[in-house]
C-alpha cells in the first residue's frame, strides 16, 4: 500500500519549469488543493501548494508566484487577514489573489475586495471558468 501511493505521488508530479508561471496554492482542505492543483496544472503552470497561512505567506515571499489562490477559510478562520497582509507587503502586494470559498460558507466577499483581493469566486465552479479566471488574473 505505502509503496503504491509512493509510486502514485512520483509518477504524478511534474518538474518545476522556469520559463511557465507558477500558482500559489494556500487551503487547509486538501481536496481543494488536489482540485486546483489539478485543474491549474492542466494549463502548465507550476504549482505551489501550503496548507496553512504561515507557510503559505513565507512561500509566497520566498517565491514571488505569479498568482495565489487562497481558500477563503484556513483553520475554521477566514483568511481575510493573510489577504490583507499580503497585498499590504511590498514583496507580495503586486501578485494578484483568487480567493475560493466554498458556496456553503457564510462569506462576503466584498470583505475580501476591501483588503485587495483581486476575483473572488466561489465552488462549485467549472473547471473552465476557473482557468478562464486564472488566465485573466496571470496576464494582468
Amino acid at each position: 500500500m505505502i509503496i503504491k501511493r509512493i509510486v502514485k505521488i512520483f509518477c504524478c508530479k511534474k518538474e518545476f519549469n522556469p520559463e511557465h508561471k507558477t500558482v500559489l496554492i494556500i487551503d487547509d482542505d486538501s481536496k481543494n488543493r488536489k482540485f486546483l492543483s489539478m485543474v491549474v496544472r492542466k494549463k502548465g503552470y507550476n504549482i505551489l501548494a501550503e496548507q496553512d497561512e504561515k507557510n503559505g505567506c513565507d512561500a509566497a515571499k520566498d517565491k514571488l508566484p505569479d498568482l495565489m489562490i487562497i481558500g477563503a477559510v484556513i483553520a475554521r478562520k477566514k483568511s481575510i487577514d493573510l489577504c490583507g497582509r499580503l497585498k499590504s507587503d511590498s514583496k507580495t502586494k503586486r501578485i494578484p489573489i483568487l480567493v475560493f470559498a466554498d458556496s456553503r460558507e457564510n462569506i462576503k466577499s466584498i470583505e475580501y475586495y476591501d483588503r485587495g483581493v483581486d476575483y473572488f469566486i466561489t465552488s462549485p465552479i467549472a473547471e473552465s471558468d476557473l482557468l478562464k479566471q486564472v488566465e485573466i488574473l496571470i496576464r494582468e
